[in-house]
């Protein structure tokens, strides 16, 4: 029976360790999304300058927090599981976003090597900058939104408003 009793134990210390390591992981995507934001913001400046950068930008690793909300969803109360929830859906969006303005990125500079007084250049290069901004909001939202989790308030992830 002991035996049983420090099974069940060790498993709950085990399943409590993961939602340290989840809470953990989402910490450390915020600082990832730092990172995004910078790099969208300094594109925005360099377009101020006349030129575009088509680099590609890291995806949010949304298959980890995801496979660990997964293995501790038994112990998360309700407003953690969906601000979890909520952080993935705005991470997959930012990343679709982000992945948009590299390809409108990748046009462009490719447009300019084969044409470089093609009408259609400015065309793509106002969408880039359009996405670039909406991204730039986004990342902002996420952040506050990351705080809130990782401070312990996970129902205002859930209450927070898009700007």
């Amino acid at each position: 029976f002991s035996a049983f009793v420090l099974v069940i134990i060790t498993d709950r210390r085990r399943l409590y360790r993961k939602r340290s390591i989840l809470k953990n992981v989402i910490s450390d995507n915020g600082d990832h999304a730092r990172f995004k934001l910078d790099t969208v913001q300094r594109n925005l400046e360099v377009i101020k300058n006349g030129q575009i950068l088509a680099a590609p930008i890291m995806k949010f690793p949304t298959e980890t927090i995801q496979a660990l909300q997964m293995e501790v969803i038994d112990i998360l109360d309700a407003n953690k599981n969906q601000a979890i929830s909520a952080l993935l859906y705005w991470m997959t969006a930012i990343d679709l976003q982000l992945e948009k303005a590299t390809s409108k990125a990748e046009q462009v500079v490719a447009l300019e090597l084969r044409d470089p007084e093609n009408p259609e250049k400015q065309y793509l290069y106002t969408e880039f900058k359009v996405i670039l901004q909406e991204s730039e909001k986004n990342l902002i939202y996420l952040l506050e939104m990351i705080d809130h989790y990782v401070s312990g308030k996970p129902h205002k992830v859930l209450e927070h408003t898009h700007p």
